[in-house]
């Protein structure tokens, strides 16, 4: 890995750690429908601008339908989900629950398409749970009903990253990725 791209890892990595933060501060105050739609509102603008001044194409008239589902299990579900589960959980256990989307992915991947993982691959999930863990530090939260339903809210987000991500794999292979996530 060279150094722009691992500043570009630590970047990406700082962004979407922040996400979690902001989902967690909004959530309270304008609810989690708001919230998101407030996020995706933004990201569409910004990605749609971006084709627009680059002149690429989105293909949306060929494939509407997969861009809804796809942006139905990989944006609209999950951040929903989180943005709900923010209620009641600390940033910190939003960040834990979501490093779990490796492992379901590799479960969704093993039943879905057959693959099987080696025992390097699950090492190295359950090292990057670990290392999550250690960047942003376990903080005790009551076991009450709803943190129990907020954290199988959380869980159920990282499910359809899975679904998302084996879908998106089958279904746009022949997209650019700017495409697909402008389309979603």
């Amino acid at each position: 890995m060279s150094f722009k791209e691992l500043i570009a890892l630590f970047g990406l990595a700082a962004l979407w750690g922040a996400s979690f933060l902001f989902i967690r501060i909004a959530a309270p105050i304008f609810g989690p429908i708001l919230t998101i739609e407030g996020r995706v509102s933004i990201a569409a603008l910004a990605l749609v601008l971006y084709l627009v001044i680059t002149r690429k194409s989105l293909g949306f008239r060929k494939r509407w339908k997969q861009y809804i589902i796809i942006g139905a299990l990989n944006a609209a579900i999950p951040f929903t989900l989180i943005a709900t589960s923010a209620l009641h959980l600390t940033a910190s256990m939003s960040s834990i629950l979501n490093s779990l989307t490796p492992l379901f992915t590799a479960i969704i991947v093993w039943g879905w398409m057959n693959e099987s993982l080696s025992t390097r691959k699950w090492f190295g999930i359950l090292v990057g749970v670990l290392g999550v863990v250690l960047l942003v530090g376990w903080s005790t939260i009551p076991f009450t009903k709803e943190t129990i339903i907020a954290i199988g809210l959380a869980v159920l987000s990282t499910i359809s990253y899975g679904f998302a991500g084996v879908y998106a794999k089958k279904t746009f292979v022949d997209v650019a990725p700017i495409s697909l996530a402008a389309g979603q």
